[in-house]
C-alpha cells in the first residue's frame, strides 16, 4: 500500500461519501 496523494485522498473520499449517500438512500 502507497501513501496516496491529498488529491487523490479528496477524490477517494467524495466516491466513498457518495456511494455511502446512495446505499443509505
Amino acid at each position: 500500500m502507497s501513501p496516496s496523494p491529498p488529491a487523490h485522498s479528496l477524490a477517494n473520499r467524495a466516491g466513498r461519501a457518495r456511494i455511502g449517500s446512495v446505499i443509505l438512500m
